[in-house]
């Protein structure tokens, strides 16, 4: 299998393998005591999926050799599946925080997109700011920010094709938290965010800093919702050779999460 961010065919390296692993760690049954052993899962709070680790030795990108799309995409889609909203002081001022720094590059004249808004809380935090508001996301969390006057959602899996077919404006900022280390195939997806993108439009991207995980041993955080782990020089790197350069950084709470912008430059791909 070639490396899924620089598509090298070099042998990667194998770093942590996890056996029975829930599929998803968004997923609430209704019956919290059932067993699963029936469904092919290990028994009571033991999934039926492995994790394994590696590490790309040309890239230096860390994910799941061992991730299942198709039952992970069943997941996204149940009834069971949810979205976390903002429950605490803390998790309200990192939305503030994140919304005063995309405030500089945005204004009344700009449209958004953001994919996979969960609930909305950060869409909610800039709706008022901007012209125009385009979300997609595949969860049915999601409806519930709909019936807003200059927002427009599509339910359905981020589909470059499909959304342009959609768009009636063009999109000059993306936005997207939490949702590559989702993604087993970052680099086509972030090629068609670029595509979307207008010339010297902007894309914040934010992930789990794989850098401070590992320097305080936090494992807790590998899960098999997480097709990949992200360091800044990494995400620096592989937007660069698609045309876009870093601007500006955020690191969130106390560094555990990194949050990059990005500029769309025309011919700056390497």
């Amino acid at each position: 299998m070639s490396c899924p961010l620089c598509q090298s065919n070099q042998t990667p390296k194998e770093l942590f393998v996890a056996k029975n692993a829930f599929t998803s760690s968004g997923k609430l049954d209704k019956d919290l005591t059932k067993s699963i052993n029936n469904n092919g899962g290990g028994g009571y709070c033991k999934g039926d999926n492995t994790i394994t680790l590696v590490q790309c030795q040309d890239c230096g990108y860390v994910y799941n050799l061992t991730f299942n799309l198709e039952k992970i995409s069943q997941e996204y889609q149940s009834e069971g599946y949810f979205s976390r909203k903002i429950v605490s002081k803390a998790m309200s001022n990192v939305i503030k925080t994140i919304k005063d720094k995309c405030l500089k590059y945005i204004d009344k004249n700009s449209v958004c997109l953001k994919i996979a808004p969960g609930s909305g809380d950060m869409v909610n935090a800039l709706i008022n700011e901007v012209k125009f508001f385009y979300t997609v996301d595949p969860s049915l969390v999601s409806l519930e920010i709909e019936n807003i006057n200059n927002l427009k959602h599509i339910q359905g899996f981020f589909d470059c094709d499909i959304l342009k077919s959609k768009l009636e404006y063009k999109i000059d900022f993306i936005i997207f938290r939490h949702l590559l280390e989702h993604i087993n195939t970052p680099l086509d997806f972030l090629q068609n965010v670029v595509n979307l993108l207008e010339n010297n439009g902007i894309i914040y991207v934010e992930v789990p800093n794989f850098n401070e995980l590992v320097k305080h041993n936090r494992f807790y955080e590998i899960f098999n919702d997480h097709c990949g782990y992200y360091q800044k020089n990494i995400l620096i790197n592989v937007l660069q050779s698609l045309g876009c350069e870093i601007v500006d950084e955020i690191f969130l709470f106390r560094e555990q999460h990194v949050g990059l912008f990005f500029k769309k430059y025309p011919n700056l791909k390497s």
